[in-house]
């Protein structure tokens, strides 16, 4: 009788632990950040400290794993996955979310923003929130919008100073209406190349050069197939931590908070380290043969500024620039 007790005991427990791991295995949950960036790149860095975060936070019930270098595809091709519930995620800008919520767009108009204190009044919000909000329905989680990758320049492969310079040159872009449309207005051919293949495409002569943030030309090397970079500033390249809303949505409330949380903070670290190394990479910049030429940004302005009237955004530029005033 008293073997019988035991055996039973024994098996109890064994059912026991085996419940135990099986609910521990359970609570774990996996997120795969894939982004174009390479893991130099500031934000990359805001990454690692946001996994750091995460992790600890959780007790590693959370797991985050990166990946640089577009190894998991391009943005576009990672906000797909995450709306169709794959738990993955990227670092995306506005132009990707307008897909979702038309407006979103017009936070890629060119001079809207000319500051990161800019950039966070406008996602701090009424408008902005109601954005967010839209884009949910469509399964695309925004964790944050805070992740500055600093002002976009012209990095081509002849001396470019005036918007004029820039007639005829096949300049890669985003493929939506309001940046494409803007780099046109300079004279400009617009490219929708891949950011994975506009190095090979300066080097082969398929395009004549791309707009861009500092740090992006410097980790990509683009100052060997294109050693000119005017500093126009014409967009402010403000991103987000991006997810899909159907694997958000499975996470227990407290991973939720730490995520969101973890989120945000790693992009204040990547922003302040953006600017932080903004003069670190112009010089290592310029030490490998690039030409860098500050111009007069008002030509720039008033060069592209028609666009907001040909896409009807004149008014919603207007409230933009409201919210900025106040």
């Amino acid at each position: 009788m008293k073997k019988t007790a035991l055996l039973l005991a024994a098996s109890l427990m064994t059912v026991s632990m085996l419940g135990a791991v099986n609910t521990a295995a359970a609570d774990k949950y996996t997120l795969k950040l894939g982004v174009v960036i390479t893991e130099d790149d500031p934000l990359f860095k805001g990454l690692e400290q946001m996994k750091a975060e995460a992790e600890e936070k959780s007790e590693g019930r959370l797991e985050i794993e990166l990946f640089p270098s577009s190894q998991l595809g391009d943005t576009g091709e990672l906000v797909e996955q995450a709306v169709s519930g794959a738990n993955v995620g990227t670092i995306a800008g506005a132009p990707f979310l307008q897909s979702y919520c038309e407006d979103f767009g017009i936070l890629m108009g060119p001079y809207l923003m000319n500051s990161y204190e800019d950039c966070m009044k406008v996602t701090s919000s009424d408008l902005y929130q109601s954005w967010v909000d839209e884009i949910a329905k469509s399964n695309v989680q925004v964790l944050c919008f805070n992740y500055q990758q600093g002002p976009r320049y012209m990095v081509t492969k002849q001396p470019v100073v005036h918007p004029e310079d820039m007639k005829g040159m096949m300049i890669r872009t985003f493929s939506q209406s309001l940046p494409f449309g803007a780099v046109e207005k300079t004279g400009a051919v617009g490219s929708t190349l891949s950011w994975g293949e506009v190095y090979t495409g300066l080097q082969q002569k398929v395009i004549d050069g791309a707009e861009a943030q500092i740090s992006a030309i410097s980790g990509s090397s683009l100052e060997e197939v294109a050693p000119y970079i005017a500093k126009t500033g014409h967009f402010q390249m403000l991103s987000g931590l991006v997810i899909g809303s159907l694997w958000y949505d499975t996470l227990p409330d407290d991973l939720k908070e730490i995520l969101t949380t973890a989120a945000i903070n790693g992009g204040v670290y990547a922003s302040d380290l953006v600017y932080e190394k903004e003069a670190e990479y112009e010089k290592t910049l310029t030490e490998k043969g690039a030409v860098i030429t500050e111009v007069d940004v008002d030509e720039w302005k008033a060069a592209m500024d028609p666009i907001y009237d040909e896409l009807n955004l004149r008014d919603l530029k207007n409230a933009i620039d409201e919210i900025i005033a106040g």
